[in-house]
């Protein structure tokens, strides 16, 4: 284009936007555009030319508002987003008090330290709308203009302060279209150096075309819901969901750092760190499928869950790799970092090289890191500092580890998968287990379930002494390393407890014993142990002496190392 074509040009893009004086773009357009050059130098329009002041004082709203319209009503008269000026924002503090609307090819980039400061902003509305509900067309080269971030704090950090995290419910930043009607893609976008704090929740993805956006290094940090929101609308999404990348974030301080609540959402997490969250990852009733990539990622600080998929559709996967999880407590600091349920769901979830540090021992032998609903694709490459944990029942290599196959009832001589040693003076059978009332326990731990349950009279002065064996051997490789788990929830007066694998030959032969004793009222009892040269079977097996009252055997289960 020639400089006198491109002269009228922005000339006619000065009379669209006195034209669009009252566009949907929002606040601050009463007064003409302005038409202006940019600078020759690196093609940029200071939103100062714009009347707006950053004293911390002002009330910019309106002069922001005229500059992201400007370029915008360029770009319409263009019927191009190729070669838009980009809006510069000088350090400051910018007293912002409505929704600043914009579109993803246009450009936000700080010049030094930028405060967008919304803590005046009436507490139900958003702060940047990020939207692209026109009627441009795509073009020979779709979109070019999206094709970088359109909040760039590469020359300072662009930090979006709201109301208050207690009292706002709107979203620091929206981003995506809700009308379908409408040609427009906000894709290829996103944000660079970007920090929101005191909103309902940081960011909010709308599902009509909206996809291909990157967030990095940027924080997401004391919001009162969620960082990021995936919102659901009536129907399916529409053209959403494919690659939203977030490399090198922070997601702290929000009831959860990703809330999916619509179908058809694939997320990937790079270097990022998750801090102080009740949930991790939460799919809600609209999440349909879709997968959630974390790699190289460190988790730490959560309450609930890595996974909460209790409300989730039947597609929904989660993939976390060369991870760390470090899963002490948020709010509730006062519990041991013990191991737990960090999985749950209807969902399918895979984890390789994985480490998980745990800094208390083992409290409840029936809770597993991965719920039974999860459907596990692939455990590879776990470790776990200090304690030996079950990731998964289904990694168990003993049939029946929670006496769940029989029904409530079974005496022991007819249970189908375990026995009781000889000498053993307790009559015993299948029940219900014991529990603690809800309130007491950890909402995520295992919470009743069955045991098998030895009795002795309570009148009874002398103590039961009692041994348990599977009745089936399960096969082992020299050299692995095999974990076992006793674990007993027990009335009255508690004893000792011993776990032990039995190595055997191929034939049967008896080559060696691996156990070890509980102390005294352990309520677990682990064992950790290699498996010998020559040894092909293995045999799982359980003593308990010294007790008194009930003994409720709540687990018996051995697993290879991952």
């Amino acid at each position: 284009m020639n400089r006198r074509r491109e002269l009228l040009v922005l000339s006619a893009a000065g009379a669209c936007g006195a034209l669009r004086a009252t566009s949907v773009m929002g606040a601050g357009t009463a007064s003409p555009v302005r038409t202006m050059s940019p600078n020759a130098s690196d093609g940029s329009l200071s939103i100062r030319d714009f009347g707006t002041t950053g004293d911390g004082v002002t009330d910019d709203t309106a002069a922001l508002q005229r500059a992201i319209d400007h370029v915008r009503d360029e770009g319409l008269a263009r019927r191009d987003t190729s070669h838009l000026p980009r809006l510069v924002l000088p350090s400051g503090r910018y007293i912002l008090t409505d929704t600043i609307n914009t579109v993803p090819w246009i450009k936000l980039c700080s010049v030094g330290g930028v405060l967008l400061d919304f803590q005046r902003l009436p507490t139900a509305r958003n702060g940047i709308v990020c939207r692209n509900e026109n009627m441009l067309a795509a073009g020979d080269l779709c979109y070019p203009g999206n094709r970088s971030a359109f909040l760039d704090g590469s020359g300072g950090t662009i930090s979006v302060l709201g109301p208050g995290a207690a009292r706002a419910d709107g979203w620091g930043i929206v981003m995506g279209n809700r009308d379908a009607r409408f040609l427009g893609e906000v894709r290829d976008a996103g944000g660079h150096n970007v920090v929101v704090t005191g909103w309902r929740g940081a960011l909010r993805i709308d599902p009509v075309n909206t996809y291909l956006n990157a967030w990095t290094s940027c924080r997401f940090e004391q919001n009162r819901e969620e960082a990021i929101y995936a919102a659901g609308m009536k129907g399916p999404s529409v053209n959403s969901g494919e690659r939203m990348t977030f490399y090198d974030c922070t997601f702290s301080g929000s009831a959860h750092a990703l809330n999916v609540c619509t179908d058809s959402q694939d997320f990937v997490f790079d270097a990022c760190s998750f801090d102080f969250l009740n949930d991790v990852i939460h799919f809600g009733a609209g999440s349909g499928y879709g997968t959630v990539a974390l790699s190289h990622c460190h988790i730490e600080g959560i309450d609930q869950s890595i996974v909460n998929a209790e409300k989730a559709g039947e597609q929904i996967r989660v993939a976390i790799d060369h991870s760390i999880v470090l899963p002490r407590r948020w709010h509730r600091n006062g519990e041991a970092n013990a191991p737990r349920q960090l999985i749950g769901g209807r969902c399918s979830f895979s984890a390789v090289a994985v480490e998980f540090r745990f800094e208390a021992p083992v409290q409840s032998a029936s809770t597993v890191l991965i719920g039974d609903d999860v459907h596990v694709e692939t455990l590879n490459g776990l470790s776990f500092h200090g304690f030996d944990v079950l990731p998964s029942r289904i990694r168990c290599l003993n049939a029946d580890a929670q006496f769940g196959h029989d029904p409530v009832g079974t005496p022991l001589e007819r249970l189908s998968h375990w026995k009781a040693a000889s000498g053993s003076r307790a009559g015993a059978a299948i029940a219900k287990a014991n529990s603690e009332p809800l309130e007491k326990r950890d909402a995520h731990d295992s919470i009743g379930g069955r045991a098998l349950v030895a009795k002795v009279s309570p009148a009874s002065t002398s103590s039961a002494t009692f041994a348990l064996s599977a009745k089936s051997t399960f096969a082992v490789r020299p050299g692995d390393t095999l974990c076992a788990v006793s674990g007993v929830d027990y009335a009255g007066p508690a004893g000792t407890c011993t776990v032990s694998i039995d190595f055997l030959s191929a034939d049967g032969s008896s080559m060696s014993r691996a156990i070890n004793t509980g102390s005294q009222g352990a309520g677990v009892t682990g064992l950790r142990t290699v498996v010998p040269a020559g040894a092909t079977l293995g045999l799982l097996s359980a003593g308990f002496s010294d007790w008194k009252g009930e003994l409720r055997v709540t687990t018996l289960a051995a697993w290879a190392a991952a």
